[in-house]
């Protein structure tokens, strides 16, 4: 709050007009008074600079966050070394079995050791490769028979 006098005049009294944060007030005075010199000075923004406080307590932890997405599959690796050689195999079946028919026979029974059921090819005593009916009665027993008594040979495997 600041005071300010001003004088009394022949014409006016003295008042004082007191200026605070509010509006200004202007008030008679009832007595004279003798004018005096007055000097305003301001007053600072802020107050001296106190002492720290107090360190304040420790926050609270953050909860865990949300797990990250899974990342893109890398590119494919290079081939491995090769692999050792494997052990020599058994020996082989007989890779051909030829069987000769000398004598005329509408009936010819062929036994032969492959592993499996041989693939048969017949021919006549020329060379002539010639069509005859087979069978295979067991594993090891082929049958070839003819509309008449034939002589040649047949090759199986």
């Amino acid at each position: 709050m600041v005071d300010v006098l001003v004088p009394a005049t022949p014409a006016a009294p003295a008042v004082v007009v007191v200026v605070s944060p509010g509006p200004a007030v202007v008030a008679p005075v009832p007595v004279p008074v003798v004018p005096v010199s007055v000097s305003v000075v301001p007053a600072p923004a802020y107050g001296p600079k106190g002492d720290p406080g107090t360190p304040g307590a420790p926050g609270v932890d953050g909860g865990d966050g949300t797990n990250g997405t899974n990342g893109l599959n890398g590119a494919p690796g290079t081939p491995g070394t090769p692999g050792t050689t494997g052990l020599q195999g058994p020996p082989g079946a007989l890779a051909e079995q030829t069987f000769t028919q000398s004598t005329g026979s509408a009936t010819w029974t062929i036994n032969h050791t492959f592993p499996r059921r041989p693939f048969v090819r017949t021919f006549n005593n020329d060379g002539e490769e010639i069509v005859a009916d087979e069978s295979f009665p067991n594993a090891t027993t082929v049958v070839v028979t003819w509309g008449y008594p034939a002589t040649g040979s047949a090759v199986l495997n």
